[in-house]
């Protein structure tokens, strides 16, 4: 297998296709890692240089991964990490379906070394899917392990034969849900919910719900820099291009007052963004919508929709029942300097979970553990 570095902003239409081909093959989809949302982030966001590590044979490509040199949570040790900007939520490597094994093991033993570093740290991996369980035989028929940094579970949804996703909700949440949707009917006279996907001016629309609440206020919302609005129109026109965008808005009386923005991708939805009208706040129309989606979930073909959310989210972790597993991995790259790049981070990670732990006995608190095995 051939191993190459690109650089993302000058890819011809030739190498995209490539990449578009292994992104249709991949057996774990991860729009984040796709041209259509990864080349408008290295255009338009300040997030340092990216290279794209490919792995391949001839002109197909049978794996590909993002990755940037920067400073990484401290460490003093040589690390190289995934290529991270704020509007990536999944960095699991994309792996053509039928060559899982190969490509996998051609990344760690042929394209990590490459970086010229002692360790890779793969960020926001997606702990539950076919590559992770490769990655860890390949370094288990090594009698060796993978060390996780971190990781979380967070929300998603698998298919079910009815839709009783909902069901795991207390009683009383899902009829103040009804309650609400009734009321919010009752005052505007009308609650319709639509997809706006191939209306030229539904982001500009989004733009505005999202930057007139609290993160207009903030500086977080797209409308807040100018790169990052051109960003999201980017986007936004290459999945819908594509037919893989879903931009659900909701609106009451013919006012939009909730939208939300879905990547489709292989065989799941990622949920991308959502934005509502505070000036509706009392009828919760962001939950609304979020019980929408999931019944649109369930009459469409997905097999499992990511929330792409924060662990601690609590509106979503209450409304979905399932969960993924995404964990930070600390890769070695290869030969004696990875495996003392390896010990050295272990000994810093160490140090600190013992400080953690004596921090958390004087203030009565229970300590996160920063370093775990990927098989615990």
């Amino acid at each position: 297998m051939h191993v190459n570095f690109m650089t993302l902003e000058r890819l011809d239409e030739r190498t995209l296709e490539r990449w578009r081909d292994l992104a249709c093959s991949a057996v774990e989809p991860n729009p984040f890692l796709e041209p259509e949302l990864a080349v408008p982030a290295a255009r338009h966001l300040d997030s340092g240089t990216a290279l794209l590590l490919v792995v391949g044979e001839g002109d197909r490509w049978d794996a590909c991964l993002a990755v940037a040199r920067r400073r990484w949570r401290g460490l003093s040790v040589p690390v190289v990490a995934s290529w991270k900007h704020p509007y990536c939520f999944l960095g699991t490597p994309l792996v053509r379906s039928d060559r899982v094994e190969q490509a996998v093991a051609a990344l760690v033993g042929r394209g990590l070394p490459r970086l010229r570093t002692g360790l890779f740290a793969l960020d926001r991996f997606g702990a539950d899917g076919q590559v992770a369980g490769t990655l860890d035989a390949l370094f288990a028929s090594r009698r060796n392990s993978l060390d996780v940094y971190a990781g979380h579970d967070r929300a998603a949804l698998r298919r079910r034969p009815g839709p009783d996703y909902l069901d795991d909700m207390r009683p009383h949440h899902r009829r103040e849900l009804g309650r609400l949707r009734r009321r919010l009917e009752g005052e505007t006279g009308s609650v319709r919910v639509v997809d706006s996907a191939g209306d030229p001016a539904a982001v500009e629309r989004f733009l505005r719900l999202e930057g007139k609440g609290w993160k207009g206020r903030t500086g977080t919302a797209f409308a807040s820099s100018s790169r990052h609005a051109a960003f999201l129109f980017e986007v936004c026109r290459n999945f819908a291009g594509a037919g893989r965008l879903e931009l659900l808005e909701m609106t009451a009386g013919g006012t939009t007052v909730a939208m939300k923005c879905n990547l489709l991708a292989g065989d799941a939805v990622f949920c991308f963004k959502i934005a509502f009208d505070e000036e509706w706040a009392r009828f919760s129309p962001g939950v609304l919508l979020e019980v929408e989606n999931v019944e649109r979930f369930h009459a469409g073909e997905a097999t499992w929709m990511d929330s792409c959310a924060d662990p601690d989210n609590a509106m979503i972790n209450r409304l979905w029942p399932d969960r993924r597993r995404i964990s930070t991995l600390l890769v070695p790259c290869g030969g004696a300097f990875g495996q003392s790049s390896r010990l050295g981070a272990r000994v810093i990670l160490a140090a600190r979970r013992r400080k953690g732990r004596a921090n958390a006995e004087a203030s009565g608190n229970r300590p996160d553990r920063l370093l775990e095995r990927l098989r615990t």
